[in-house]
C-alpha cells in the first residue's frame, strides 16, 4: 500500500510506511467495522484501484463517494490511459526491487478486460468463482462502509437496484468474449472459491502446475504460515446477508445460473 500511495518516494529509498500506516488508520478509526471486511495497513497489499485513481478512473471513487455523473463517466470511459499509467507505476517500483514476475490484484479489472490486455498482452488472468449471492451482499455492506466514512446519510437503493444487473452484464461479457476469442481464454486461469477454502494450498500448487510455474518449498511452507497468523475472522466476523437488502435470493439464482453453470460454482448456505 505504501508503495502505491508513495511510489517516488519508495524509488528514492524513502521510508513512506508510517505516513501510508496512518493513513489507513484514519479509515479504521471512523469505521472500526472495516476491519472485519478488509486486512488493511501501510505494509499489506492491496489492489490496483489506489494506482489507477490517479488517473480519475478507478473504482475507489465511485466505492467511496457518491457522485452519480462520475459512475456514468467510468462506465463510459476508455481505461487504457489508467493501464498505461498503471504499468509506468510498475515500472518505477520495479527500478528498486526487481523480480521475475508481478501478482496484481482488483476485482474492478474483471470490468476492464480488453483495456487490460491491451497494455498487458502477457498477462494472466486468476479469476476466482464464487457464489455470487454471497458476493453481492458481501460488497454492498462493504460499499455502504466506504461511503458511511465519507458521509452522514448513505442511500444503498442505486446500488442495491444495479449491481446485481452490473455483475451478471460483466460475467455474461466475459463468458463471450473468452467464447469468441476477443479475450485470451488461454491466458485465463478459473479457480473455484470453494476450493480454496476447503485446500487452499493444494488449490495454489495445482494453479501453479497450470501457469507452467513451480512451487518451491519455501512458498509453501510460508503459506502454510500466513494461514496459520491470519485466521479467518482475526479482527471479527463480517456479517451480511441479501435480506438486510431486500435482494430475493430465488430471483437471483436464476439469473446467476449462466455463470454458476459454465464454471461450476457450487451454492453456498
Amino acid at each position: 500500500m505504501w508503495e502505491m500511495l508513495h511510489p517516488v518516494e519508495s524509488l528514492a529509498g524513502a521510508d513512506a510506511l508510517p505516513v501510508a500506516d496512518a493513513t489507513v488508520q484514519l479509515w479504521h478509526d471512523l469505521q472500526p467495522e472495516y476491519e472485519t471486511m478488509h486486512a488493511n495497513s501501510g505494509a499489506l497489499p492491496n489492489e490496483c484501484i489506489f494506482i489507477t485513481m490517479n488517473e480519475f478512473l478507478s473504482d475507489q471513487w465511485s466505492g467511496c463517494h457518491v457522485v452519480p455523473t462520475y459512475d456514468a463517466h467510468l462506465r463510459r470511459a476508455d481505461h487504457r490511459d489508467a493501464y498505461r499509467f498503471h504499468r509506468k507505476v510498475l515500472q518505477t517500483l520495479q527500478q528498486r526491487a526487481r523480480g521475475r514476475r508481478w501478482v496484481l490484484k482488483a476485482p474492478s479489472h474483471l470490468g476492464q478486460l480488453r483495456a487490460l490486455f491491451a497494455v498487458y498482452p502477457e498477462a494472466r488472468i486468476v479469476h476466482i468463482h464464487r457464489d455470487p449471492l454471497r458476493c453481492l451482499p458481501s460488497a454492498l455492506s462493504l460499499m455502504g462502509t466506504l461511503k458511511w466514512m465519507r458521509c452522514e446519510a448513505v442511500d444503498l437503493g442505486p446500488a442495491i437496484a444495479g449491481l446485481p444487473r452490473g455483475y451478471a452484464a460483466m460475467f455474461r461479457h466475459e463468458i463471450e468474449q473468452r467464447a469468441v476469442g476477443a479475450l485470451p481464454d488461454a491466458q485465463f486461469c478459473d479457480v473455484r472459491y470453494a476450493d480454496l477454502m476447503r485446500d487452499p494450498v493444494g488449490t495454489v500448487e495445482a494453479l501453479y502446475e497450470r501457469l507452467g510455474l513451480a512451487l518451491g518449498e519455501a512458498a509453501r511452507r510460508a503459506m502454510i504460515e500466513h494461514l496459520a497468523r491470519r485466521p479467518r475472522g482475526a479482527h471479527g466476523a463480517h456479517r451480511y446477508g441479501l435480506d438486510e437488502f431486500g435482494l430475493d435470493p430465488a430471483a437471483l439464482r436464476e439469473a446467476f445460473r449462466f455463470y454458476t453453470a459454465r464454471f461450476d460454482v457450487p451454492e453456498e448456505a
